[in-house]
């Protein structure tokens, strides 16, 4: 336990402080060592609306200085290569930037993770760039070995963000594809939340929900590690990014938790909470105070030793009070503050007396209206002549056109050009029925008319698929026939331009328990959404939400890849629209 004299500066703005004119002030505080993990439990944080937030934290780290600035249950992190931290690749303070193949942060020693578990994820993350060709996984659950539980976060190429959960090896136990589009360079808040068995796993970008799934299936348990910027196995990502004030929950985090750590977009951190005594304001002799009260006194301020002290000055009872506060001595006088606002609007005064007359203005125009040419004008009547308009220059002015006679008229307002055409104005209500007419005479059978143009193509529609013997996963298979490949370029078709749309899927033969097929439309060389999986006992599948757009020339391919699954010939189609 140490003692240290802090001038205050700040701290004369507190409300508190301001009444007791401290300028100086002496604390007892405890001073951890250098990179030592500073407890939670000594820590709040900034906005916690419920007091919730600290309920089953399990790891948080500021990134002020290192991956153990705030530790729980004594939780570690072990580094790899040399992360930096500082204040441009923070969000709130200092942050910790990750270089892609050459540092990360092993979080160690978290509860063991299973699929039964519920958990959030919440954290600051800013990407620099895209990666480019394949998605990166920035931080996940690690895994030991086949058949562990284990959750991925990636970043895809295309900016949004995508969260799994797996067993290692073996399946997918749900994949929640985010729809938001980061803009590389900016801050983000995550949180990610998993309910447990069977449950949702949902994220959240800036506290708007980013996508949801539901977990099925079920793994092992893994060894409790997380990796930021390590893959599951530990290996080193190949992604550049920065993360700020990450944390960890075993339970899901609710929708005011979630609200309190966004804060409006500003964030927050933890901080060490004020505590220790009570203010009791300035001291009174026929007060009686407690231990611990803490009064003002001739501009310093002391704290009570012992109870039922009643009567004792403070500044001459060193068994009854203790200084915690010296009155400093008066500061030079500051620099003149900047102009204040401007102060709301005054009451309405009394009416002033009234002003002396102007002087006489200038003479103004009298308008004549249209001008005739029995009529005499005098100096600065004015007439309306063909749409424009005129000033009499001179007296006695009489049978002077006004556009062929310059020296008597000036014009001061040109016609202005036709407008165009309005718009139709709605059709009026419909009259009373009129008294039938007599019949007329039958007229000629007029001549036959012209032929109209041809209308405009329709859109043709068709189906592509294909009938395959059963092959290798991640083989490529091409469209309209039976052959396969493990090279894409020897199976994928040029296209015109359209949408294709309506995947479905058949297999002779079900995969089996834990076992499953899936097809996946590719255009040039790249996943699109249009897919669907055959699993468990299932002989079909179909994908009639998702389409894809080719443009002319777009290389189309099919990717064929499988877990576990039963040998089968695999069939599919799906519907191809070009206008």
């Amino acid at each position: 336990m140490n003692a240290i004299r802090i001038d205050v500066g700040s701290f004369c703005s507190s409300r508190l402080l301001r009444a007791a004119r401290i300028c100086s002030f002496v604390l007892p505080l405890m001073l951890p060592l250098a990179g030592a993990p500073l407890e939670a439990a000594t820590y709040a944080f900034q906005v916690d609306s419920g007091g919730t937030l600290l309920t089953n934290l399990e790891y948080y780290a500021r990134e002020e200085a290192d991956s153990n600035d705030v530790s729980v249950h004594g939780r570690s992190a072990t580094l790899t290569g040399s992360p930096t931290w500082g204040p441009d690749s923070g969000k709130v303070g200092n942050g910790m930037a990750l270089t892609a193949g050459s540092n990360g942060a092993q979080l160690n020693g978290l509860p063991a993770w299973t699929d039964a578990n519920s958990w959030s994820f919440g954290f600051w993350y800013n990407v620099p760039s895209l990666p480019a060709p394949l998605e990166q996984s920035y931080l996940g659950v690690q895994q030991e070995g086949r058949g562990q539980f284990g959750a991925s976060f990636r970043q895809e190429p295309n900016g949004t963000l995508r969260y799994f959960l797996i067993r290692r090896g073996e399946l997918t136990l749900a994949d929640c594809v985010g729809t938001t589009v980061l803009t590389p360079g900016s801050w983000y808040y995550i949180v990610v939340t998993y309910a447990g068995t069977g449950g949702q796993l949902t994220a959240y970008v800036d506290n708007s929900q980013d996508c949801t799934a539901t977990e099925s299936g079920s793994a092992a348990v893994s060894n409790g590690n997380v990796g930021v910027n390590l893959e599951v196995d530990n290996s080193q990502v190949d992604l550049d990014f920065e993360i700020d004030e990450l944390g960890i929950w075993s339970k899901v985090l609710s929708s005011q938790e979630r609200a309190d750590l966004y804060n409006g977009g500003s964030g927050q951190t933890m901080e060490v909470p004020v505590t220790g005594f009570t203010w009791r304001g300035a001291w009174s002799d026929d007060v009686v105070y407690e231990t611990g009260d803490a009064v003002q006194f001739d501009g310093s301020s002391y704290i009570s030793l012992t109870g039922s002290n009643s009567d004792n000055a403070p500044d001459t009872s060193p068994a009854y009070w203790d200084l915690i506060a010296q009155r400093g001595d008066t500061g030079d006088t500051g620099a003149t503050g900047n102009q204040g606002l401007v102060g709301p609007q005054g009451p309405t005064g009394a009416t002033g007396a009234t002003g002396a007359t102007g002087p006489a203005g200038p003479t103004g125009i009298q308008w004549r209206g249209p001008w005739s040419g029995v009529t005499t004008y005098m100096t600065r009547d004015t007439v309306s002549f063909n749409g424009s308009s005129y000033i009499s220059l001179t007296d006695n002015n009489t049978d002077n056109s006004p556009a062929t006679s310059p020296a008597n008229w000036d014009l001061i307002a040109q016609r202005g050009d036709t407008g165009a055409t309005g718009a139709t104005g709605a059709t009026g209500a419909q009259g009373p029925m009129g008294p039938p007419g007599p019949a007329g005479p039958q007229g000629e059978t007029g001549e036959t008319g012209a032929t109209g143009p041809a209308g405009a193509n329709g859109t043709s529609g068709s189906a592509i698929g294909g009938n395959y013997p059963n092959t290798g996963t991640n083989n490529f298979l091409m469209p309209w026939g039976a052959t396969t490949s493990t090279t894409e370029a020897n199976v994928n078709v040029p296209l015109p331009s359209g949408t294709a749309s309506k995947l479905v899927v058949s297999l002779t033969a079900a995969p089996g328990a834990g076992g499953s097929v899936a097809i996946r439309i590719r255009k040039n060389g790249g996943n699109t959404a249009l897919t669907c999986t055959v699993s468990g006992a299932a002989t079909t599948c179909s994908d009639t939400v998702n389409t894809v757009t080719f443009n002319d020339g777009d290389l189309l391919s099919i990717l064929y890849t499988e877990t576990s699954a039963a040998a089968a010939r695999i069939r599919f189609a799906f519907e191809y629209n070009s206008p």
